[in-house]
């Protein structure tokens, strides 16, 4: 039987994250600092807000994911 490589296997377990409020030069400092090419942007609720890489901030649109 083969071995299925899992999320798990590949996956960042030390999350790093930034807030809405986190300046472009912290964002790509850490980017380099923790060699990534995303963080995730977490808002005040704890939520993940959207995702920043590479120096461009992209939010979901409003309501995107949630089951109706």
């Amino acid at each position: 039987m083969k071995y299925l490589r899992t999320v798990d296997d590949v996956m960042t377990h030390a999350v790093i994250s930034v807030d809405r409020l986190t300046a472009f030069k912290d964002i790509a400092e850490a980017l380099r600092m923790w060699d990534v090419s995303a963080l995730p942007v977490i808002a005040e609720d704890r939520r993940v807000a959207g995702v920043s890489s590479g120096g461009t901030r992209r939010f979901p649109t409003p309501g995107a994911g949630r089951s109706r």
